[in-house]
């Protein structure tokens, strides 16, 4: 009788914790990924009951947001399945059908606001079961992608950044930038979920995002730079440093997944209040010789706001220098000035080295320079008005200064 009592109870209590998991709606969270079970899972050690009919209706509270699941399973096959349909019910179109076997953080989206699961067993060889963790959300990328940094302003309430396209699978070829600023403080970071491309976390030269503490992207203020799949890297928050963040996100050509979904929101830096004491002094003169000062104390607070400005990368060294329009005009006015007026000077300085040099091989006026004329063997002589040319007088012989007599050639 008592043994009776106590499986009756057990029974009672079991059903009752089968209605409260199963058979129910849930409204998904954007703000953390959560998870639903099949009963008996108990952290993937235990296992599900046998002729069990167990369904969920995830409902993601809002008609612009999505489901987004990851399921771990492990059935026995053929007969221990589960369904998964993108919408309220089982007549929805069909996201797993009947999938059955073992599977780490299979990934699922649903086109609208709901995401209905079943799964179902038979009497014989129960396994593991299902584990489905979910998050609502939508495309929060903004006009990040577009070629151009988007710049976001963070709030004192969370606000979203997302990759392209989540919760559907990013692009290919995408190349992303946002800043998230916080003029009166800090910037708080919360990644709800990263789904990348497989890769060395070292290097990560595939898909990846990375998040960098400050308003330029230097290896020194790296916050993350993650470049692997769902579960291998859980869920994280950072604070900034800086009155500013940068979110960078890179894919190439292939292997596309979910992305990542983050919020944000700013920490407001602490202000400090301080009393200050100020003296008036009121003159008054009368009409002789008479003074007489008043002196009165008001108080009066002074409101101080700290925030840290983030420094330039000490890694570049290229200097860019910005002009506007008109300076640009300016400095190319003064370049030609400057190179006419070189150039006549060049002109100058060359006609007044031709006029030097010319005048100075002129001789000078009233005088005549004789030719110099060349040396004859003959000597001229004009009788007459004749020409007679007849030999000089030179000797035949000369004598060298060492003795010996040399014979010239005859003329």
């Amino acid at each position: 009788m008592g043994f009776g009592l106590r499986y009756l109870a057990v029974i009672l209590m079991f059903n009752r914790g089968l209605c409260q998991i199963c058979n129910s709606t849930i409204v998904a969270s954007q703000n953390q990924m959560e998870s639903v079970t099949t009963p008996g899972y108990n952290g993937g050690t235990g296992s599900y009951t046998s002729n069990m009919d167990c369904y969920w209706v995830l409902d993601a509270g809002a008609d612009d947001l999505r489901i987004l699941m990851f399921v771990t399973y492990d059935t026995s096959c053929p007969n221990d399945v589960f369904y998964i349909h993108d919408g309220p019910d089982g007549s929805s179109t069909t996201l797993a059908d009947g999938q059955c076997g073992k599977a780490v953080a299979t990934h699922y989206s649903t086109s609208q606001r709901y995401a209905f699961i079943r799964m179902t067993s038979d009497a014989t060889l129960e396994k593991v079961g299902l584990l489905v963790e979910y998050v609502a959300a939508k495309d929060y990328s903004g006009s990040g992608c577009g070629g151009t940094r988007q710049t976001l302003t963070a709030t004192e309430t969370f606000q979203y950044l997302s990759s392209p396209s989540f919760p559907s699978q990013y692009p290919s070829d995408s190349s992303c930038r946002w800043t998230i600023n916080n003029a009166l403080g800090t910037v708080d970071i919360e990644v709800v979920i990263s789904d990348i491309e497989d890769g060395d976390p070292a290097v990560c030269d595939y898909d990846h995002y990375e998040i960098y503490d400050g308003e330029y992207m230097c290896e020194h203020n790296t916050i993350q730079k993650v470049c692997q799949e769902f579960q291998k890297i859980p869920a994280y928050n950072y604070t900034s440093n800086s009155s500013s963040v940068v979110v960078k996100f890179f894919s190439d050509s292939s292997v596309n997944r979910r992305g990542f979904l983050l919020r944000y929101r700013a920490i407001i830096a602490p202000t400090t209040t301080t009393p200050i004491t100020t003296t008036v002094a009121e003159t008054t003169a009368e009409a002789a010789t008479t003074e007489e000062t008043t002196t009165s104390t008001t108080p009066s607070t002074t409101t101080t706001s700290t925030t840290t400005t983030p420094a330039p990368c000490t890694t570049k060294s290229t200097t860019y220098i910005t002009t506007t329009k008109a300076e640009g005009l300016t400095i190319n006015f003064e370049l030609m000035l400057g190179f006419i007026g070189g150039s006549l000077l060049l002109i100058c300085m060359t006609i007044i080295i031709v006029v030097c040099v010319v005048t100075k091989a002129k001789p000078p006026s009233g005088k005549h320079i004789t030719p110099v004329q060349p040396f004859r063997p003959y000597e001229t002589v004009d009788k007459n008005s004749i020409r007679i040319r007849k030999p000089s007088k030179i000797p035949k012989q000369i004598s060298s200064q060492s003795g010996v007599t040399q014979k010239l050639p005859p003329w």
